[in-house]
């Protein structure tokens, strides 16, 4: 599910994810109830930052996090 929300919306969803100062872009979540992945970013993201959310949905993970 794709969610393209304003920035500060984004922020409130995404923030969590983003290592201590850093800021995120946009974020994946699963397991809002719905069984389905949720994909959230800014208006008019990137292509390569809609992409890489994409990956996340088919399970890749970041280098050194709990799950890669």
């Amino acid at each position: 599910v794709y969610h393209f929300v304003s920035f500060e919306e984004m922020s409130a969803v995404c923030s969590k994810y983003a290592p201590f100062g850093m800021f995120a872009y946009a974020c994946t979540e699963w397991g809002l109830g719905d069984g389905k992945c949720h994909m959230w970013f800014s208006k008019e993201p990137w292509d390569s930052t809609i992409k890489h959310e994409e990956q996340h949905c088919l399970g890749y993970n970041h280098i050194g996090d709990a799950h890669d």
